[in-house]
């Protein structure tokens, strides 16, 4: 019988890629009382996942102490050889105490492992599974993990070509007179009540104004459509970069958590904010938003990344990398030069040197 113990702390993320990839017939899943709602999310995940496996839930009810945890994993199996570990989840000190007694009993080194920031599986006995090897989880997936809800409004327009067509000619149009020129006319057309010249600059005939083409959507809509199907033209050898995108995405009734645009590849989640803005403080608000809601749909392992109109961004995230903001180190601000095609200067690793937009996403999301 191929028997896991693993360790649950509060990300379930990391835990559900080690187990799946494990693929026990036999799992032990050794939690706390504070994180059982994460324990009870990681068993129902699996139970569609791993069918054929038995899963028992094991709570530890004094995770300090080691005699403790030892009298509780002393019922679990007298075949410790043959019995894995891992030790990803939990606080550092349970992990310690359950990885000592699996030792002493005779746990052999290459059957522990743990998932490591990298996104890599490590072994005891050195050997390395890369993230690329292990599995994938749809937005779905995370969202029932993380916040045991899925998103309930996707407005997936990237993918309807009388959309992608208009953001492009607005696109077109900002390259052309400069962004800070067309969002004067906008302002003014909204002031005025009178779109003509904005539809003029942008050549859409006044009997092909489609419905969808109103203020909101001028003002700042384009650019999430222009930039998701952007995206889907990043390949890899001939595959598409992400797994999946989604536009527009809701996940609860809560106005305030919705997200421009996400996308998957594996099991990581990338998250990106669109801002039509260029000033520092809206491109430091919508940092802010865009790390806080990818933490709460993909944790630790999520990414997230600004793309605005700011002249030049990398002022912004000097800032908040020297306030230390959350997700500063992972962050990926691409501003207007960006946008329009050229080289400009982007964080990518621990550099910063001239991408383009899509050179500059491809990289980050590789070296994720």
């Amino acid at each position: 019988m191929n028997t896991l113990i693993a360790t649950v702390g509060s990300n379930p993320l990391p835990v559900i890629v080690s187990i799946r990839t494990l693929k026990p017939n036999r799992l032990w899943l050794l939690y706390t009382d504070d994180v059982q709602e994460v324990t009870n999310r990681i068993s129902n995940h699996l139970k569609g996942k791993l069918p054929n496996c038995n899963i028992s839930p094991l709570e530890i009810k004094d995770h300090q102490k080691a005699k403790s945890i030892h009298a509780i994993l002393g019922e679990i199996t007298e075949d410790w050889p043959n019995t894995s570990l891992n030790y990803t989840g939990g606080t550092k000190l349970m992990a310690v105490h359950v990885h000592s007694f699996w030792k002493e009993k005779g746990g052999r080194s290459e059957n522990a492992s743990y998932l490591g920031s990298d996104g890599r599986l490590y072994f005891d006995d050195g050997m390395i599974r890369e993230e690329k090897d292990l599995p994938s989880l749809s937005l779905d997936e995370q969202c029932l993990l993380h916040i045991g809800k899925i998103p309930h409004a996707r407005g997936n327009h990237h993918c309807e070509l009388e959309y992608v067509e208009l953001a492009e000619k607005i696109y077109q149009a900002g390259c052309r007179i400069s962004w800070g020129k067309y969002k004067q006319m906008v302002d003014k057309a909204n002031k005025d009540k009178n779109f003509a010249d904005v539809y003029g600059e942008i050549k859409l005939g006044l009997e092909n104004i489609p419905d969808f083409c109103n203020s909101k959507f001028l003002q700042g809509d384009w650019l999430e459509i222009w930039l998701a199907h952007q995206l889907k033209q990043i390949e890899i050898d001939g595959t598409p970069l992400f797994d999946n995108i989604e536009q527009h995405v809701k996940v609860d009734q809560d106005p305030d958590f919705e997200m421009d645009m996400v996308a998957t590849r594996g099991y990581r989640v990338f998250v990106f904010s669109c801002a039509a803005q260029s000033r520092d403080r809206d491109v430091k608000e919508k940092f802010f938003e865009v790390v806080n809601r990818a933490a709460r749909i993909g944790g630790e392992h999520a990414r997230a990344a600004v793309v605005c109109l700011h002249e030049n961004p990398q002022t912004v995230l000097r800032t908040v990398q020297a306030e230390h903001w959350p997700g500063y180190d992972t962050l990926r601000l691409f501003g207007q030069a960006h946008i329009k095609g050229e080289k400009a200067p982007c964080q990518v690793g621990e550099q910063v040197r001239p991408v383009t937009l899509l050179a500059g996403i491809r990289e980050w999301v590789l070296q994720a």
